[in-house]
């Protein structure tokens, strides 16, 4: 029987381990590999095992699923929302959910849900194998890029970026010329629209342009050196998929 990996996410444990129960009796096909219970937990989980499926409680303590979302930036993963409110189905829509679970759970709910799920991850990986990689349209990605603020909207070249910093929900553009830009966007927005053979996310806090790197150096834990001397940590999790981007490996 085919296994979908699954991580869940959660504040309460109690919670994980009734939807556990659940999975196991209802849909066996789902394989639980991880689980956490705040977002920066989650995060690494979801890096770390990079799941078929994502079970979100929205509520997160001080934080929220939606917060979640926004660091993974773009997933394939199929997204079930779980929540005791009707009031974030709205914004559930704009994440492209699969779908929205009420607590107490309905059985027969989550696994329509789950199944529908199934259908989808099926449907795209069929496409996938179909698709002729030669007949691909190619992607167009911006030479300029939005960085708004509180006050105003400023246009600068891609050209001109060193790399990206997150900072909580904003991000730092830091430019050749060594000034800074502060966007009132998150980091994993920016990650979707530039293009992924120039920018790699070597770290949860940096997308760094790869032509700035000149050195890569594997003592005192694994870092990049820049073209001006700037020294980025690189993730654990991110190295065997930083070598294979560079031909490493």
């Amino acid at each position: 029987m085919k296994k979908y990996k699954a991580l869940i996410i959660d504040d309460d444990l109690s919670n994980i381990n009734l939807l556990k129960i659940y999975l196991n009796k209802f849909c066996p096909m789902t394989d639980v590999v991880a689980e956490a219970l705040d977002v920066n937990a989650g995060v690494r989980a979801y890096l770390e095992t990079k799941p078929d499926l994502l079970f979100l409680d929205i509520n997160l303590g001080n934080d929220d699923a939606f917060s979640f979302l926004d660091s993974i930036g773009k997933t394939n993963a199929e997204i079930i929302l779980i929540s005791s409110h009707t009031s974030y189905g709205v914004k559930a829509v704009n994440y492209n959910v699969t779908g929205y679970v009420l607590k107490p759970i309905d059985v027969e709910e989550l696994k329509k849900i789950i199944h529908k799920a199934f259908f989808n991850i099926e449907t795209k990986n069929r496409v996938l194998q179909e698709t002729d990689k030669d007949a691909e349209v190619k992607r167009e990605f911006p030479d300029m890029i939005a960085v708004p603020s509180i006050k105003k909207v400023e246009l600068i070249s891609v050209d001109s970026i060193d790399y990206l910093e997150a900072d909580g929900k904003y991000t730092i553009f830091h430019q050749l010329n060594e000034q800074t830009k502060i966007a009132s966007r998150n980091l994993g927005e920016y990650e979707k629209i530039l293009d992924p053979k120039v920018f790699f996310r070597i770290h949860h806090r940096f997308l760094v342009k790869t032509s700035r790197i000149t050195s890569i150096h594997k003592t005192d834990g694994n870092y990049c050196e820049l073209a001006n001397g700037k020294t980025l940590p690189i993730a654990k999790r991110k190295q065997d998929d930083f070598n294979k981007y560079l031909r490493l490996k």
